[in-house]
């Protein structure tokens, strides 16, 4: 079918696409820089996150006459005073700082995949999304945070908003919900419901599957399953009994005082957690790892970040 732009070049037909392939390498989100400015030292990329004008996730911005990349960003955030955290945000900026501020949440990385103003072979952030970028003095990219625990029995979770509400609690228990049952297959999802039902006051947790208890089926096998971003933490009960996914343990929570609850973490990320507005059930508020944008179940603008603690 000729191309309605120029008769001469033919574009596709009914049902039918031409397909090309180009021959440049798809840009990427960088995973590690090294430090230029010394020799010494490694700028690890730590995941992407909100941000906004009012509220800045990194304080600093730096002008970078030659267009910024991650090699660019991160080598102007040493210079600019020895910061610890570089940031690339809608394609063209650079920020800078020693601390990552709230109210930022960490979201998928999907959403930091706006190209580089300056090259093609890498993304750049995104409008109001941040890759944000740590550096190690050593050399040494900073390795998962240890898990405290990889098995534990008896206990329940907890919200605890990472922003706090100027009234009320600070944080909100957390239940397991059913939200689909099929033929052999019950799902439920970890939720923040207040007034939904669930059979499971408890949980477990061993060689890092955790599993709900019911106390209507004490035989009943529920496990955790993968979650990908953007998704809820579900677990499954099925016959035959589903084995669980071996991605969750507990971590110190090191910014609370000693003797806090542990944190639940999942790939070894215990801040990662929001809760969100779910539209597609009257608004019950459910947990989600690593909100993403354009999700049909929620809108990103109204989820808050948490800690989910584990209450023993």
């Amino acid at each position: 079918m000729a191309c309605s732009g120029n008769a001469n070049e033919t574009c596709g037909g009914p049902v039918r696409l031409n397909v090309f392939q180009s021959s440049q390498a798809a840009p990427i989100i960088v995973q590690t820089v090294n430090n230029t400015a010394s020799g010494k030292g490694l700028w690890t990329y730590q995941g992407c996150f909100t941000d906004s004008v009012t509220a800045r996730t990194l304080g600093n911005g730096v002008n970078i006459p030659s267009g910024v990349t991650a090699e660019s960003c991160t080598a102007a955030c040493q210079a600019a005073g020895g910061f610890t955290n570089a940031g690339l945000e809608n394609g063209h900026e650079c920020w800078c700082d020693n601390a990552v501020h709230a109210p930022t949440q960490r979201v998928g990385d999907a959403d930091c995949r706006m190209v580089c103003s300056a090259t093609h072979a890498e993304f750049c952030g995104n409008q109001n999304r941040v890759a944000v970028y740590q550096f190690s003095s050593n050399g040494t990219a900073p390795g998962p945070a240890a898990c405290l625990q990889t098995s534990l029995s008896n206990f329940t979770l907890r919200a605890q908003f990472k922003n706090p509400p100027t009234t009320g609690s600070s944080t909100v228990p957390l239940k397991i919900v059913v939200v689909e049952i099929v033929k052999n297959v019950l799902w439920t999802i970890l939720s923040a419901c207040p007034n939904c039902c669930s059979e499971w006051p408890s949980l477990s947790m061993s060689n890092n599957i955790v599993s709900p208890h019911s106390i209507v089926q004490a035989t009943q096998q529920m496990a955790s399953t993968a979650t990908n971003d953007g998704e809820s933490p579900n677990f499954v009960a099925s016959i035959p009994a589903f084995p669980g996914s071996q991605s969750y343990c507990t971590m110190t929570d090191h910014a609370a005082p000693n003797g806090s609850p542990a944190l639940l973490a999942f790939n070894n990320k215990p801040d990662a957690f929001s809760l969100c507005t779910n539209t597609s059930a009257n608004g019950r508020l459910d947990v989600v790892f690593s909100p993403v944008t354009g999700h049909p179940h929620y809108t990103l603008d109204t989820c808050q970040p948490i800690n989910i603690q584990v209450i023993t």
